[in-house]
């Protein structure tokens, strides 16, 4: 394990990749110098450095990644703001897909009948964004039962549509949303697989 033990909090990681590679001593070393950079702007974003060793710890992974791929001449010209740059990417993406998941919890109401105040909450620049992103994850189905009851149709005119009872129909949308909380989840900073537009 490598400890830098200069910092406070310290910043501990293991000197190998997953796959057992060594990291590069030299990628450790500038860790060491991002370190504080990392704690804060993880405090200023999450008002907690808790997540910040872990942030900083998949960015040397990544960048390990790449060194390893192309090798030495990697083409990095500014190892120590590359490395920042890719944990701050870290950083903002976790942002984003937990801004995300709390939409997908919050899309219970529209379970029930839609009101003027529910469509309210779904306006607004922030809003807009949210559901354009949550939207490229969910399968065709989700999304198009999704975008009818967002409209204003019912259960029962979303059921007539697909040539299933209104309660099928709220249960597949259901299900779909727990789909769509799934992939949301799962997905990894840079490497989100949304849904392909012909899933079912």
């Amino acid at each position: 394990m490598v400890d830098f033990s200069t910092n406070r909090p310290p910043f501990w990681m293991s000197d190998t990749d997953r796959f057992g590679r060594p990291v590069p001593p030299s990628l450790l070393g500038i860790a060491q110098l991002v370190w504080p950079r990392v704690l804060w702007i993880t405090e200023r974003e999450l008002k907690d450095t808790a997540r910040a060793a872990e942030i900083l710890d998949r960015a040397v992974r990544v960048v390990a990644r790449i060194i390893h791929r192309r090798g030495p001449q990697a083409g990095i010209l500014d190892p120590e703001s590359y490395l920042y740059w890719v944990a701050a990417r870290i950083l903002y993406r976790n942002i984003e897909r937990e801004k995300m998941i709390q939409f997908i919890d919050d899309l219970e109401p529209i379970l029930h009948p839609p009101t003027v105040a529910y469509r309210n909450r779904l306006s607004g620049t922030e809003k807009k964004i949210l559901i354009n992103q949550v939207v490229r994850y969910m399968d065709r189905r989700t999304r198009g039962i999704f975008l009818l009851r967002s409209s204003g149709h019912s259960w029962e005119q979303i059921g007539d549509l697909l040539g299933v009872s209104a309660n099928n129909a709220a249960v597949t949308y259901h299900a779909g949303i727990q789909r769509t909380r799934h992939r949301i989840f799962r997905s990894r900073p840079g490497r989100s697989k949304p849904a392909a537009s012909g899933a079912r």
